[in-house]
C-alpha cells in the first residue's frame, strides 16, 4: 500500500505524510463508517447478502478499476446505510491493497439503483449524511 501512496504522490514524501495523516484523521473523525471492519462479524456477513459488490476483472484503458455495487433485496428493512458504506469502503481498500499494479489512477464506483426506493432514503439520518458527505469532501486521502 505504501508503494501506491508513493506513486500517487509522485514520490513526494511530504505529500505521502499529509495523505496518510488525513486518512487516519478521517478514520478518527468518522468512527461510524471506519470502525470495526472485521469481515468475520455478523453485520458484515449480512451486508454481503444485502449489497453485492464486484470489481471488473480488467482495468479501463486509462488504468482505472471499476467497482460495481447493487442492493440485492428491495426490502428496506434489510438496508443499513452505514454498514453498507463501511462495506463498500472496505472492498475498495482491499482492491487497492491487493492490486499488483501500483500505477492504478483510481477506482470508478458504479452503484445500481434498481432495488433502491424512497423507503431506503428514509433510513438515512442527518449525522450519517453529514459523515458520508464529509468523507467525500476531504481531499488528499486516497493513495490514488
Amino acid at each position: 500500500m505504501m508503494r501506491k501512496y508513493l506513486f500517487g504522490c509522485k514520490y513526494n514524501q511530504e505529500e505521502v505524510k499529509m495523505r496518510l495523516t488525513n486518512y487516519f484523521a478521517l478514520r478518527a473523525r468518522f468512527p461510524r463508517l471506519y470502525g470495526n471492519r472485521d469481515p468475520c462479524i455478523e453485520e458484515h456477513r449480512k451486508n454481503r447478502s444485502a449489497l453485492h459488490t464486484a470489481f471488473m476483472p480488467q482495468a479501463t484503458k486509462e488504468g482505472y478499476r471499476i467497482q460495481l455495487s447493487i442492493i440485492s433485496d428491495p426490502d428496506p428493512e434489510l438496508y443499513v446505510p452505514e454498514d453498507l458504506i463501511k462495506h463498500s469502503h472496505a472492498c475498495s481498500d482491499l482492491l487497492l491493497r491487493d492490486e499488483q499494479e501500483i500505477s492504478t489512477p483510481g477506482i470508478i464506483l458504479i452503484i445500481s439503483g434498481i432495488n433502491f426506493t424512497v423507503n431506503h432514503i428514509a433510513k438515512w439520518d442527518l449525522s450519517l449524511l453529514k459523515a458520508s458527505t464529509g468523507i467525500l469532501t476531504v481531499s488528499s486521502v486516497s493513495p490514488v
